[in-house]
């Protein structure tokens, strides 16, 4: 089977987010329909500028209908988050919940807003924490009481304004994914959780400093990923502790595609980036801290932040993108991509 070896870590890491972030010479058309559309936003991700109109050399091993089917791919995962600066900070909390196949904000979540008549997107939050009651408000998910519009926990809300619109929403566009329905549970509850800031998840951001920390970071120093992900929880867990199924992973997710420059500092280590991680050869089950060691110790963090190396990996390896983990492998003069 043909491979291209590399001598280091460095050395496929690199690879990887050049492959990943140049990928404007896989196919002109699709980098020229992408590079239109972000001429039309109003503002970019921080991590925009890392994206480059060329091709890495080991594209050049693919076929031309391989690269072309690869282009669509990337294309599609950049669109998909390149919108993000563009969006009320209220309707980017509800990307929290864009989880194992269950997207609202396609669907649901506009229906629901266009049935109420709501103005924004803190109004729809609020709508939703008004259900937090009966089943909704028990400390676990129960799919026998949460699990569909007739358990009882949507029965228990018949009363509340606005229930009748969310269940017809429901109903329209039922949830999807393997826990679609859990997502819905945590989603009302997380809503209730902004009380305090008026049901406004912009402003509980900039209460609480987390901004403040985005406008003012600056991650030009690698030596400073860590201490600024130690800085983060510290100063922020007790807030995403309150965010009903949203951890650190999530939180960073949310709010690593606005432009401020210390987004470039936010990162999440999935089942995708932890496989990438153990199949080179350094296990860390998930541990956040013990990630950004590997990633400094090899390197990569004085060429690339993390927030760019982190999705490099995640589209490089997620079969939702293009999928090339198994194609990855440790060899006897360091590691090697496969070609099929």
């Amino acid at each position: 089977m043909a491979s291209v070896r590399f001598r280091t870590r460095l050395d496929l890491l690199k690879a990887i987010v050049e492959m990943v972030f140049g990928w404007g010479g896989l196919d002109r058309r699709e980098w020229r329909q992408f590079q239109d559309r972000c001429s039309r936003q109003t503002a970019l991700p921080a991590w925009y500028p890392y994206l480059k109109p060329d091709r890495h050399q080991v594209w050049n091993r693919f076929s031309k209908e391989e690269r072309a089917r690869s282009a669509k791919a990337l294309r599609r995962y950049f669109e998909a988050v390149v919108d993000a600066p563009t969006l009320d900070l209220n309707q980017l909390f509800f990307r929290a919940f864009e989880q194992q196949g269950a997207n609202f904000l396609a669907e649901l979540l506009p229906d629901f807003k266009r049935r109420i008549r709501s103005e924004s997107w803190s109004e729809v939050i609020s709508a939703l924490a008004s259900f937090f009651q009966t089943e909704h408000a028990e400390p676990r998910y129960d799919p026998k009481k949460s699990g569909s519009t007739r358990r009882s926990s949507f029965r228990g809300i018949k009363n509340v304004r606005f229930a009748k619109e969310f269940k017809a929403s429901l109903r329209r566009y039922p949830p999807g994914g393997r826990s679609g329905w859990q997502l819905v549970w945590h989603m009302i509850r997380s809503g209730a959780a902004l009380a305090q800031w008026d049901y406004d998840f912009g402003k509980a951001l900039c209460d609480i400093g987390v901004l403040e920390f985005l406008e003012k970071s600056d991650s030009t120093d690698p030596a400073d990923t860590l201490r600024a992900w130690e800085i983060r929880r510290d100063r922020f867990s007790q807030f995403v502790a309150v965010l009903s199924g949203v951890g650190w992973n999530t939180f960073d997710y949310v709010l690593r595609d606005l432009g401020y420059p210390g987004c470039l500092y936010l990162f999440k280590v999935d089942s995708t980036n932890d496989a990438l991680i153990e199949r080179i050869g350094s296990p860390i089950n998930r541990d956040r801290s013990k990630y950004l060691d590997v990633l400094s110790d090899s390197g990569i963090l004085d060429q690339y932040p993390v927030a760019v190396v982190n999705m490099a990996i995640y589209a490089f390896c997620s079969s939702s993108c293009l999928g090339f983990i198994e194609r990855v492998a440790p060899s006897t003069a360091g590691y090697e991509f496969r070609f099929q």
